[in-house]
């Protein structure tokens, strides 16, 4: 039997004072099976897509 892969996803519009602390949150968690984050920045107008970047460079294993 094979692990399972659990899809997170995330949704986030103009969250730039928020979405770290709920991507650690994520990140943070500790569980018996793989997860892939997965995060969709509806063209935030503030910074909120050029964390997420960073997040995707420094855990290309766990978010995508």
């Amino acid at each position: 039997m094979s692990n399972p892969i659990v899809d997170i996803i995330m949704v986030t519009y103009n969250q730039e004072k928020y979405v770290s602390q709920a991507i650690e949150s994520v990140l943070s968690q500790k569980c018996l099976f793989n997860y892939k984050l997965i995060i969709n920045d509806d063209c935030s107008s503030d910074n909120t897509s050029e964390i997420c970047k960073e997040y995707v460079v420094n855990y290309p294993d766990k978010i995508l």
